[in-house]
């Protein structure tokens, strides 16, 4: 059924639907796409007002740059974790508001878990921009190892994907499931090391750490993108290992329960 697409046809329409969909976020606002990078900059700007100018809050093995530190290793994480936190939150909806093209037989359902990934992709990108700027500006340098972000990017587009395709299915059948992904999402964010290194809990809570996948990539963006160390190539190895086992999960599980999708919808 599916092999009626060829692969240079569903790279085409992942394109066309990447475009609608980022255009759509910003059809009829007055600045439009510039809101990419406005969005981070604040951000940005907000993290370093409040930590560096009212907290005076300070990143351990960063303090030499004060809540200016704090504030952009908070940011390193966030973007990480909000990355994700896109992927999953719109996949749970994104076959139900497509509901159209569930019946249609030869369109590839499958690729509404790429248009996820590179959509949620270029708002990281812009992210990363604002990020290396902030770190020339208080460092006064930019680390060669930014260029392994790419890497890290492949190692963790695989998960990705694979819960897009498990959210997106569960989503048409579950309709709470939106909600309790917003539960799950809060306690992500104060499970994973954002608002602190992984270093500074004790060495059994850092073991219990390493069971959230988000946790391995938020302590490596931070190492290439901001103290310019190389990567744990070994747990870069298993990660992509265990990432791609999930990935095929998601797809099968998908492939498996989509038949049904056209008799709930």
């Amino acid at each position: 059924m599916f092999s009626t697409i060829r692969s240079n046809e569903k790279i085409s329409l992942i394109y066309q639907l990447v475009k609608r969909d980022v255009s759509s976020r910003y059809r009829g606002s007055i600045l439009g796409g510039s809101w990419l990078f406005i969005s981070p900059l604040l951000m940005l700007s907000l993290y370093s007002f409040a930590f560096a100018g009212i907290l005076k809050a300070r990143w351990p093995g960063a303090e030499e740059m004060g809540g200016i530190g704090y504030a952009i290793n908070l940011f390193a994480g966030l973007m990480i974790f909000n990355f994700f936190s896109e992927v999953a939150s719109r996949s749970v909806s994104v076959v139900i508001s497509n509901a159209n093209l569930v019946k249609k037989v030869v369109f590839p359902l499958e690729v509404f878990a790429f248009v996820n990934v590179i959509s949620a992709l270029i708002q990281l990108i812009f992210s990363i921009f604002i990020l290396i700027i902030a770190i020339y500006i208080y460092q006064g340098t930019v680390h060669l190892t930014v260029l392994l972000f790419p890497l890290l990017f492949f190692v963790f587009s695989p998960f990705l994907l694979g819960i897009s395709w498990f959210f997106s299915s569960i989503g048409v059948y579950l309709r709470d499931l939106g909600q309790l992904i917003s539960v799950l999402l809060n306690i992500a964010l104060f499970f994973s090391p954002i608002f602190y290194p992984l270093s500074a809990l004790p060495k059994y809570l850092q073991d219990l750490q390493f069971l959230n996948p988000l946790s391995f990539i938020i302590e490596e963006n931070r190492k290439i993108l901001i103290h310019g160390n190389s990567m744990d190539w070994i747990g870069i190895f298993y990660y992509f290992i265990a990432s791609c086992i999930f990935s095929v999960f998601g797809y099968f599980w998908f492939q498996r329960v989509r038949k049904g999708f056209s008799d709930v919808l």
